[in-house]
Parts: C-alpha cells; structure tokens; sequence
C-alpha cells in the first residue's frame, strides 16, 4: 500500500499518451501492462485516468493481459512478444514499455531467492526487449530493510538499470 500501482499506471499512462511526465516528455508509444493480480482494477483507472486527461486525442496505446505470464517458461514469454507484436499491429504504434506487475507472480513457482530462477526472468525480459525494442519493466517488492533494494536474489539488482523506491508515509495509509 506504498503507492507503486499508482505510480507505475501514471507513468505508463503518460507514455502511451505521449507525455508529459512530472515535468519531462514523454516520447508516445504501445504501453502492454502484463496484471498477474489486479487487472479489473487497473481498468478502472485507466477509465479514472481518461476522465482525468480530456485533452489526450483518440485511443490510447495501451493494452492489459489480464495475468501473469511465467517468467521461467521460454513458451510464456514467445507468446507473450507473439502478443505484443500483434498489438503493435493493432494499434499502430511501436511497443515502448512492457511492465510486469509483480515480479512474484512472474517467478511463481520459482525461487525469488536463487540467482539461477532469477537469472531466467532477467533473460526473458531481455529476450522481450530484444525483440520488441521495448522497455521491460518489474514491479517488485522491497524487501525487510528497503535500503537494500528488492527482495531476493541480488541478481535482479545487478541486472537492473534504474530501480525507483514508492514508499508510503510514516503513518500513514495509501490506497492502491
């Protein structure tokens, strides 16, 4: 109950509407939001979002596979670029952000603990960005001292370019 749902969709969103972002630009492209939990309520803000921004013209490029996709199979994640090729078709415009909400769902029946499982994910994620020219997104969780970055392995922090800490405030609670 940090905030990351909120924060993630207000980036994604932003991107499949071509910016702007917290005062930055935002170059337009496909947003595939991969919902291994939550999906109905990612709906309902992408509608709260729209509502929000009347002045964002037509359709958004933005598309919800409404589960998760195993990370650790090679046949999830073929279906799973096979997906957003066809999306891309769809829509008209090149993919540019793949977010996986949660990594956990993405490693299910994994170990978030052994480099081994995690070193799959991080080469699915690069086999999808190497096909898609996409960027390939993890929402995951802190672990128990948030100072140390995501739980598990640290071979997804050693395979991560930027890694962004949501934390809620002391005290207080944040709906997501």
């Amino acid at each position: 109950n940090s905030g990351k749902t909120f924060f993630v969709l207000d980036l994604a969103l932003a991107i499949a509407a071509g910016g702007p972002w917290r005062g930055n630009r935002c170059r337009r492209g496909l947003v595939i939001y991969v919902a291994g939990e939550g999906a109905a309520s990612v709906r309902a803000r992408v509608a709260a979002y729209r509502l929000k921004h009347p002045d964002v013209p037509g359709s958004l490029p933005f598309a919800i596979i409404p589960q998760a996709v195993d990370f650790l199979s090679t046949e999830s994640v073929a279906a799973l670029t096979v997906a957003i090729t066809a999306a891309e078709s769809h829509c008209g415009q090149n993919s540019a952000l793949v977010i996986i909400y949660t990594f956990a769902r993405a490693v299910a029946g994994g170990d978030e603990n052994s480099a081994q499982d995690v070193g799959l994910a991080v080469a699915a994620a690069d086999r999808i960005r190497a096909e898609t020219g996409a960027t390939v997104g993890f929402v995951h969780h802190a672990g128990k001292d948030p100072s140390k970055g995501a739980r598990g392995s640290s071979a997804l922090r050693a395979a991560t370019d930027t890694e962004i800490l949501i934390e809620g405030l002391s005290g207080q609670r944040v709906a997501t």
